[in-house]
């Protein structure tokens, strides 16, 4: 223990206070070695000079630095975080100090934060970022994790949240189905009668409808009626048809039950009626009937009474008008006749018109003969008809229509022509028209002959019309 004289500071006070000021004056200061100069035993406080300080020290950051002592130093009082303090020990050799280094410390930096979407985050944290802010539904958010290093933060992704789309509901109909709910669907709006709509379940999918069948609603269709004859058939109702409207004596009318479904009739048969009728002819001789007596055809009066008629009183009075292929007769004088023929080969009639003249006409037929006019020399004046053969072409072709049975025609006296079969037609039709004509009427194996009416004029056909 040190001891004052009186009135004097004991030196260990001031030892004591040395040292605080020294600690006061190096408290910041990075770790360094330093050496202190010996203090004098005695310090007049009293005085203002510094302690005096070896020549051969040296003087570093206002410390003093022994001869052959070393100080550490550094190039910077500060770096940044990340960075390193660069030091330098620099020695006190005879006054002189190594080295160039200025600063008795250095301090490193803080780390610096980082800043997304309006958030700190500091150095050494993470956080969750999305490719986008939000998503469609059923499809995922992108996540990243981004870490903060030294204000600097890894990765790219921009948005601090991401959020799924909710799902889209369909329209169907102008109806809103929700997603996930189902309509059905028709693939037509209305069917016709009897056929069956088509249906289809359609399922929403956020916004897309399965399937493709567009109509909301299949009405099927109302059955429709048929009509024949102009009468009207209900559906499902059924009406007798017959296969011709009219048949001769001696047949029956086929009949047929046709039946209406949605305007589709069954069968084939297209006439409403049908009536047994006297026969008077044929088209053309294109349809012939087996009669079963003479008396079945439309006539008055018998063969017989024939001969020698001239007059309109006669009971021979024809009307004919057709009725589907067959003629109907009813008894109404004809005051105009209109008689057809077809010449055979290559004959033909320059003047149609016009009647041809003869004399002298017997008919024979099923061995019952029936003559007509006087003379026996055929009289040839029309244009056109030059020769007796082509008259005989003429009547020859109309009687070889006949079937059944065996006709015979003599002309004249001088030609007999005589067939049991038919010949075929060619050739031109000529017209034989005028008031005063014998008229042939066919019917099966029949021949039928009206008289002339006021003379000996006469013409032979095949097919028969009367007008008026």
């Amino acid at each position: 223990m040190l001891f004052a004289k009186k009135g004097e500071i004991p030196r260990h006070s001031f030892l004591v206070l040395f040292a605080v000021l020294l600690i006061f004056g190096f408290q910041n200061c990075a770790p360094q070695q330093l050496q202190f100069a010996e203090v004098p035993e005695e310090i007049d406080l009293g005085s203002t000079t510094p302690p005096p300080i070896d020549s051969k020290s040296c003087l570093f950051n206002g410390q003093e630095v022994k001869n052959g002592e070393a100080v550490t130093s550094y190039l910077n009082s500060s770096v940044s975080f990340g960075d390193t303090c660069r030091a330098q020990v620099r020695q006190c050799v005879e006054g002189v100090l190594s080295g160039s280094y200025e600063y008795a410390n250095c301090s490193v930096g803080k780390e610096a934060s980082c800043l997304f979407a309006g958030r700190t985050i500091e150095h050494g944290q993470s956080i969750a970022a999305y490719l986008t802010s939000s998503v469609g539904y059923g499809q995922n958010c992108t996540m990243q994790t981004r870490t903060c290093q030294n204000g600097v933060l890894s990765g790219s992704y921009g948005f601090s949240s991401c959020t799924p789309h909710q799902p889209v509901a369909c329209t169907f109909d102008g109806k809103t189905v929700p997603h996930g709910g189902s309509v059905v669907g028709y693939a037509s709006s209305t069917v016709t009668y009897g056929q069956s709509c088509s249906a289809q379940t359609r399922i929403c999918n956020n916004g897309t409808l399965s399937g493709n069948y567009s109509y909301g609603s299949c009405v099927p269709g109302q059955p429709t009626s048929c009509i024949l004859g102009g009468k009207t058939i209900p559906h499902g109702s059924s009406i007798i048809a017959y296969a011709a409207n009219v048949v001769p004596v001696g047949s029956s009318c086929q009949s047929q039950s046709r039946t209406c479904s949605s305007g589709q009739l069954s069968g084939s048969y297209a006439n409403t009626a049908c009536s047994v009728v006297p026969v008077c002819g044929s088209a053309h001789g294109a349809v012939s009937f087996t009669v079963p007596d003479s008396s079945s055809l439309c006539r008055f009066g018998v063969a017989s009474g024939i001969s020698g008629v001239g007059t309109h009183e006669s009971p021979w009075r024809w009307s004919c008008s057709y009725a589907g292929a067959l003629h109907s007769c009813s008894q109404v004088p004809c005051s105009k006749i209109t008689v057809r023929a077809r010449a055979t080969g290559d004959d033909s009639v320059a003047n149609p018109f016009l009647t041809i003249p003869f004399n002298g006409m017997s008919f024979k037929m099923n061995g019952q003969s029936v003559v007509i006019g006087g003379g026996s020399t055929p009289s040839i004046s029309q244009a056109g008809i030059t020769t007796y053969s082509q008259l005989v072409s003429i009547f020859s072709g109309a009687i070889g229509e006949v079937t059944g049975g065996k006709a015979e025609m003599v002309l004249g006296g001088s030609f007999t022509w005589a067939s049991t079969r038919g010949l075929p037609l060619q050739g031109t039709e000529m017209i034989i028209q005028g008031k005063n004509q014998k008229v042939s009427f066919q019917a099966g194996g029949f021949w039928t002959l009206s008289p002339t009416v006021g003379g000996g004029n006469g013409g032979f056909a095949s097919d028969v019309v009367c007008k008026e």
